[in-house]
């Protein structure tokens, strides 16, 4: 293990065979919540710091699946908050640079200010009824609602894309 000291807090690295992705959740009341939506890591730590700061410390394999909410709050309110879907990657694949995750991670989902988040959240809570493992669901679902996210609209159901494509059909069966 080796041990890294970034911004007054303590992280431990774990060094292994299999290369890891490493997610840095922590939590100070009023302040700041990094927190884990879904996901199974292989290994997690926590440990309670300075200040009433908790940290925790998730640990997830190549293909794995997670979800992770970043919020943050100053004198004035809500500064940032960022609601990622991440796959963890294997080594010579292409990363994308996300806070809070070492070394990267792939982005399948990604909201970002109050409207896009509360969209992201509601369409995982609409996906988690109808699964019981968000981590799952294919990527390209993901991809699909990152663009209804990203437009600002609702992301649509499959009820309602059916409704629509009957509408649309029996429109074009007038005409």
């Amino acid at each position: 293990m080796t041990r890294l000291r970034t911004r007054n807090y303590c992280f431990l690295i774990c060094t292994m065979v299999y290369p890891i992705t490493t997610v840095l959740l922590d939590f100070r009341e009023g302040r700041r919540n990094h927190r884990l939506l879904f996901g199974n890591p292989s290994t997690s730590t926590t440990g309670q710091w300075a200040h009433g700061i908790t940290v925790r410390c998730a640990r997830f394999l190549p293909g794995s699946v997670f979800g992770v909410e970043l919020w943050a709050r100053n004198a004035y309110g809500t500064s940032a908050w960022h609601v990622y879907v991440l796959r963890a990657l294997w080594p010579g694949e292409a990363l994308c640079i996300v806070p809070q995750v070492r070394p990267g991670a792939e982005i399948l989902l990604h909201a970002s200010g109050a409207n896009q988040v509360r969209l992201a959240l509601a369409w995982l809570d609409h996906q988690r009824t109808r699964t019981d493992d968000l981590a799952t669901v294919p990527a390209y679902v993901y991809q699909a609602a990152d663009l209804h996210v990203r437009a600002g609209q609702a992301v649509p159901t499959v009820r309602t894309r059916v409704r629509r494509e009957g509408v649309w059909c029996a429109q074009r069966r007038r005409h």
